[in-house]
């Protein structure tokens, strides 16, 4: 990105420490594309150097795409349990229950609300069904890390007139310490220009996007099968 400063000094020797605070510094958009720029006009008197603050390297952004959409939840596998409309009877030894014979894939068993992790004595298989889901899943935020390997470098031009035409000024402003020229030709200063040189901003590291949260079946039932 372009440099946050640039500032016109009356003073014609560059110390190295500059855009200063006493320097005149000019109005640049936070956003500059270097396109010519009229800026109020400093006097030949006033614009003995001009200095810039390095370029800047922008911050990553994440590219969020589309989010994915969640299907309805289903389970994988069903269950369907019967129930005798006349209820269970007394054997003939009047100690068990009698119920009618399983057929084709039904199978007989006995069940309680809730997860009970054991059978009662004669109905060994246990199997537990549930009736819904809790919880919810969802992502970590996505961020990026700051840019690596990075070069900018950008001219940097001063006019005498509005329009950007009659060059009086030239410096360079790169990612390393800030630029000064003292070398100014006659005629004040009108506009500014700005043309990059190297323009790679690097690349950034993505972070984030990790699943989170849990899901958990719930409300069960134990059913024990012969």
């Amino acid at each position: 990105m372009a440099p946050t400063t640039i500032a016109a000094s009356d003073q014609p020797v560059c110390t190295g420490d500059e855009p200063r605070d006493d320097d005149l510094h000019l109005p640049i958009p936070a956003v500059w594309d270097g396109a010519c720029l009229d800026v109020p006009a400093i006097a030949e008197a006033d614009v003995a150097s001009l200095s810039a603050s390095t370029t800047r390297v922008a911050a990553c952004e994440p590219n969020f795409g589309p989010v994915p959409s969640t299907g309805d939840f289903s389970w994988d596998f069903h269950a369907m349990a019967c129930a005798n409309e006349d209820g269970p009877r007394v054997c003939q030894d009047e100690v068990q229950w009698c119920a009618p014979r399983a057929e084709g894939d039904f199978h007989q068993c006995v069940y309680t609300r809730g997860d009970e992790p054991t059978c009662p004595a004669g109905y060994p298989k246990r199997r537990v069904f549930f009736e819904g889901i809790d919880g919810s899943l969802a992502c970590s935020s996505c961020t990026c890390e700051g840019p690596s390997v990075s070069a900018c470098r950008a001219d940097l031009f001063g006019f005498s007139d509005p329009g950007c035409n009659d060059v009086v000024v030239e410096l360079t402003s790169e990612l390393g310490p800030t630029r000064c020229n003292d070398q100014v030709s006659p005629g004040g200063l009108r506009s500014l220009s700005l043309s990059w040189t190297v323009n790679e901003p690097g690349a950034c590291t993505p972070r984030g996007g990790s699943p989170t949260g849990r899901v958990t079946a719930d409300t069960p039932t134990t059913f024990c099968c012969l």
